[in-house]
């Protein structure tokens, strides 16, 4: 990942154990990175020929991501984004190539973060409200508060 390879990068974030970094772009995809080949990506001499640093690419979003954020346990990855949607993608699963869940909301995603706790998530849209959703790591449980 050497500067100016990827233009399109709005936002990165790593995962919360760091051997992961994520990426979202303006062409509407989400990169998923492992680190330590990244590191390897670096090295002048490649002794096993190319390392391809990129595990999987999402392609969920129809508009560029504004924010990306990592659950606290590091399986669940959250994406916010111009089309107004709020996505969940599950890294653990590696056959997965699209989001699991959804919130649809009416403006701009500005950005995503999940609490320490990680049973909360904030979104911050366009129109400056704030939705906090109450996640249940069991499944997925969207409760919005008011206020």
């Amino acid at each position: 990942m050497r500067h100016g390879t990827f233009p399109n990068t709005r936002c990165a974030k790593f995962s919360p154990d760091g051997r992961f970094v994520a990426t979202g772009s303006a062409d509407t995809s989400i990169k998923l990175f492992e680190v330590s080949k990244i590191k390897q990506t670096l090295l002048p001499d490649a002794k096993d020929g190319p390392v391809r640093s990129v595990l999987k690419t999402y392609y969920d979003h129809t508009q560029p991501i504004n924010d990306l954020d990592f659950h606290p346990q590091g399986t669940i990855l959250v994406s916010g984004a111009k089309d107004q949607t709020i996505r969940f993608f599950d890294v653990s699963k590696a056959n997965a190539k699209r989001s699991y869940r959804l919130i649809q909301d009416t403006h701009n995603v500005r950005s995503v973060s999940f609490h320490p706790s990680g049973d909360f998530l904030l979104a911050e849209f366009l129109q400056q409200k704030l939705l906090k959703v109450r996640v249940s790591l069991i499944c997925l449980l969207f409760c919005v508060y008011n206020g």
